[in-house]
């Protein structure tokens, strides 16, 4: 699949079109200064496409416009939007509520953008203190899971999910660590530190799916 988009606008220098996918990256120009924006839209894009092992290509001129090609490599399937599916495990998480806590902004952007497309309903923090202060606030009831990114500042996902543990009705709350160590003895840490599972980092859509899909299926 080719994916093609194109616009008459004001076009981009070949300077900025070097560091388009750096994120907070914006062209320095008399109309953006009046358009709000943080610069991470593209560099979010580009985290997508490498993903799904696409390729993105633009080409842009000042003063005629811009073209964004993104090619993916897709297969048909017949599976209804909002569902997720691994193996004969299928579950549709329109509706559910997830509490991600990651510290990188552009982390919890590629992830949101993630989940929304299923129809989940986020809400964000920070870090631990601010996930077990959530859960206190909210109730381990109001969340179907929680994606727990392992490494943050101020209290780790591991201590994190042990606050939360201890909480009222929150022991069986489904827990997700997210984390850039993928070797099987970090899942055994991540398990043993009370998560249900764990998913590498950076995230592969059909992997985290299909770990939200087999918690939310056990929940049923």
């Amino acid at each position: 699949y080719i994916l093609r988009v194109e616009d008459t606008g004001v076009g981009m220098s070949d300077e900025f079109l070097k560091h388009i996918y750096d994120a907070f990256s914006r062209e320095d120009k008399a109309t953006t200064s009046e358009i709000q924006g943080t610069g991470l839209g593209m560099a979010i894009v580009k985290r997508l496409v490498d993903y799904l092992d696409g390729t993105i290509d633009i080409e842009s001129a000042q003063g005629r416009g811009t073209s964004v090609n993104v090619t993916l490599h897709l297969q048909l399937t017949d599976e209804q939007a909002g569902a997720a599916k691994t193996g004969e495990i299928a579950v549709d998480l329109a509706g559910k509520k997830v509490l991600l806590v990651e510290d990188n902004e552009l982390n919890r952007e590629i992830a949101t953008d993630i989940l929304t497309e299923q129809g989940v309903l986020i809400e964000e923090a920070v870090n631990g203190i601010d996930a077990v202060e959530h859960v206190k606030q909210q109730g381990a009831d109001h969340y179907d899971f929680v994606l727990m990114d392992i490494q943050m500042p101020l209290m780790d996902g591991f201590e994190a999910t042990a606050q939360i543990r201890k909480l009222p009705g929150a022991a069986k709350l489904p827990i997700i660590a997210l984390s850039a160590n993928a070797f099987e003895e970090d899942k055994i840490k991540s398990i043993e530190a009370g998560m249900n599972d764990h998913v590498a980092k950076p995230i592969v859509i059909s992997e985290l799916m299909a770990a939200i899909a087999r918690l939310v299926k056990e929940e049923e």
